[in-house]
């Protein structure tokens, strides 16, 4: 059922299934603002974010930095 599932989630990962599948998404909107020139918007909406300023502050509090301001210092490494 939903809710085992969402137990066991809890227990092995400790985290609940809408926190997994967000950082998922965010480690792949990650991924595509180091790899591609794609508009942010798109990037987000690629990765399931209907909301931009919900897909901002997600990734702000996973990675400390705008996604703006990752894409810039990303591209600089490399």
């Amino acid at each position: 059922s939903r809710e085992h599932t969402a137990r066991t989630l809890k227990e092995c990962c400790g985290v609940s299934p809408t926190e997994f599948l967000q950082n998922l998404r965010l480690q792949r909107a990650a991924r595509m603002l180091e790899m591609s020139e794609q508009e942010l918007l798109a990037i987000a909406f690629d990765c399931g974010f209907q909301n931009i300023s919900h897909f901002y502050r997600l990734f702000k509090n996973r990675f400390g930095e705008t996604p703006k301001a990752y894409r810039k210092r990303r591209q600089l490494l490399m």
